[in-house]
């Protein structure tokens, strides 16, 4: 037993003599700089390989791995948003979130959530990368961002972003992906509050009203061109940022347009009736409308058109194609600006895509080699199937994967504005699908602009002046769909915008007045070359005051023959127009403007060159798509 003691004791003592000789440290040589720890050991500088989590640690053993950043000068929405993430990791995890603004020093490795537009390069890019209205939630490195350029923005972003932690939580942990990536846009946010806004002084007993997608209109009365220019001084001293001001077509009308990073305002004076109209918008509803046109190309050998084209009616109407209406301005960069459009033509088989198809097939005739089809603005007079279905087959048909939309301009009223109507759901029906299928091209990088009067949208050698909204209505109370469309004067300029070539005014259906209250609010000043027959030819009011106020030398008739399978009678008065004979002969084919003066649309496509002077068109039958 002894012996084996001693066997056992002299084993241990050569391991430990072996150990020791082990741990001693060699001499370096001549000029070996390595490093050596105080016991003379060398000390390992290869980074250990590390396989990175691919998911990013906020919280282990509920103890918190992460702070919140928000910027110094952070608005009330992103204080209450950093805020509210760190009360719900103490609630849920008993921690206390570490919260701090970007001034402090930034450390690169920290794991950081960053709300809003705070000043690491990480939110900045991510800004620069997106679009007004949207919003991100994503994980760069080792932040995760939660930023938007808006405080509708910062709102939905926060409230993805917590609704996707409670789903990732665990007891005592708490892991987001590195791959994080969750984005939308904001369009039906609330409408913005009308105490940032300031006030015109002069009128205490002043009026707001609710006039559709989030807009409220207040209404000022016995307001002087003094007291606009006051205004304007006003604004840019709450913060406003001038986008346009300028006389709208003559000094005794004026218009503004201001915005913040939330706000959008229209300001519309009219001399006429002393009053000032301060149309109040939030930011991810409606685009801000361009001050210039910007850069553009010009086709080689351009020269400006206009189209009108020719409608098909819905089977289900029987045998006449006398309705609808279409009308497209060609471009100086080889896109369009697409009026109304006609029906939704995505039903019945004998239907055959006549109308959303036609449209995109003069667009892509018209587009210069190696460039997508584009139409610049589409603009919705108002909210009735043969002019606004159109719009709706072409995002159906799959036809915007062909065609790039970049703008759609309409106005559709609120339900306030059709009290006084006997189907206030049926309009209000119907004006909820148009809505819904503007966001889906909202969705596809659509600018949705709602339309107001005094703006003027250039689009590349063309002005846009809206001269008419339903807002313009005494009482603001519709009556018809009819009676809000928007009246819209064209200024046809060449291809550099140095001179106006040409003007045209499309009115869609206006009827109820409007005709009396451009008369009265423009007078002369709207004279135009070509003036489109209101409501196909339909038109029972106003006769005495639009007419004379502006003056049209030709005529524009969205009007077919009243049977499809009549011989054609191109330049007869269709049925239509029989209740307007005689007024026509007294007001219209007097002085000149005979039935070489009027050209009806039918089941054709005709091309006016511009500036037009009675002969330079074309006229083609539509082929049927099959």
């Amino acid at each position: 037993m002894k012996k084996k003691f001693l066997i056992f004791l002299s084993a241990l003592l050569a391991l430990m003599t072996l150990l020791m000789a082990c741990s001693e440290t060699p001499t370096p040589p001549a000029g070996d700089t390595t490093a050596a720890d105080t016991t003379g050991a060398v000390e390992d500088t290869t980074p250990p390989i590390v396989e990175e989590d691919p998911r990013l640690a906020l919280v282990k053993n509920k103890e918190l791995k992460v702070s919140v950043v928000y910027p110094a000068n952070a608005t009330e929405a992103e204080k209450t948003a950093a805020g509210a993430i760190c009360d719900w990791l103490k609630e849920t995890y008993g921690t206390e979130a570490t919260l701090k603004n970007d001034g402090q020093t930034h450390d690169a490795g920290a794991v950081e959530i960053l709300v809003g537009r705070t000043n690491y390069t990480e939110s900045q890019d991510a800004l620069a990368a997106m679009k007004y209205n949207e919003w991100v939630v994503k994980t760069v490195g080792n932040k995760i961002l939660v930023c938007a350029h808006l405080t509708d923005g910062i709102e939905s972003a926060n409230w993805e972003f917590m609704e996707y932690l409670k789903y990732q939580m665990e007891e005592d942990a708490l892991y987001v992906e590195r791959e994080l990536d969750y984005s939308g846009t904001v369009m039906n946010a609330a409408p913005v509050e009308l105490n940032v806004v300031p006030k015109f002084d002069t009128d205490p007993y002043a009026r707001t009203y609710d006039t559709g997608d989030n807009c409220q209109m207040t209404q000022y009365v016995k307001i002087s061109a003094d007291d606009f220019v006051d205004y304007e001084v006003l604004l840019s001293a709450a913060g406003y940022r001038k986008i346009s001001s300028y006389d709208f077509l003559s000094e005794d009308n004026k218009y503004a347009h201001y915005a913040n990073d939330d706000t959008i305002l229209n300001v519309y004076y009219n001399a006429y009736d002393e009053t000032a109209r301060v149309f109040v918008e939030s930011a991810t509803v409606t685009g801000i409308v361009p001050a210039t046109a910007g850069q553009y190309d010009t086709v080689s050998g351009y020269s400006p058109k206009l189209l009108q084209v020719g409608i098909s009616d819905p089977p289900t109407t029987g045998e006449t194609i006398y309705n609808g209406e279409c009308y497209m301005f060609y471009l100086a960069d080889g896109s369009f600006v697409v009026f109304d459009g006609g029906w939704d033509d995505t039903v019945g088989a004998q239907y055959n895509r006549q109308n959303a198809r036609r449209i995109m097939e003069i667009v892509k005739s018209y587009t210069p080699a190696g460039k997508k089809p584009t139409i610049a603005a589409w603009i919705l007079t108002h909210g009735h199937n043969d002019h606004f279905g159109a719009l709706q087959a072409f995002d159906k048909l799959g036809y915007n994967d062909i065609v790039t939309v970049e703008s759609v301009i309409c106005n559709l009223p609120s339900a306030f504005m059709y009290q006084d109507t006997s189907d206030v759901s049926g309009y209000t029906n119907e004006l909820a699908t148009y809505r819904a299928c503007l966001q889906e091209y909202a969705k596809n990088g659509t600018v949705l602009y709602k339309a107001h009067p005094g703006q003027i949208f250039p689009v590349r050698n063309v002005d846009l002046q809206i001269v008419f909204t339903p807002e313009l209505r005494v009482g603001l109370r519709m009556g018809s769909e009819n009676n809000s469309s928007i009246v819209t004067r064209v200024v046809v300029k060449d291809a550099a915008r140095n001179q106006d070539l040409d003007t045209v005014m499309i009115t869609g259906d206006m009827q109820g007045g409007i005709g009396t209250v451009l008369a009265n609010l423009y007078g002369e000043t709207m004279h135009c070359n070509l003036v489109q027959m209101p409501h196909h030819g339909w038109y029972g009011s106003d006769k005495g005051n639009f007419w004379p106020a502006v003056k049209a030398n030709y005529i524009l008739w969205p009007c077919g023959e009243e049977k499809a399978n009549k011989e054609d009678n191109h330049g007869h008065v269709t049925a239509w127009e029989q209740d307007n004979s005689a007024w026509l002969k007294t007001n219209l084919l007097n002085n000149n403007m005979n039935s070489d003066k009027i050209f009806w649309a039918f089941y054709d496509t005709v091309v006016f060159e511009l500036p037009f002077t009675g002969q330079n068109f074309t006229r083609t039958e539509n082929i049927l798509y099959s």
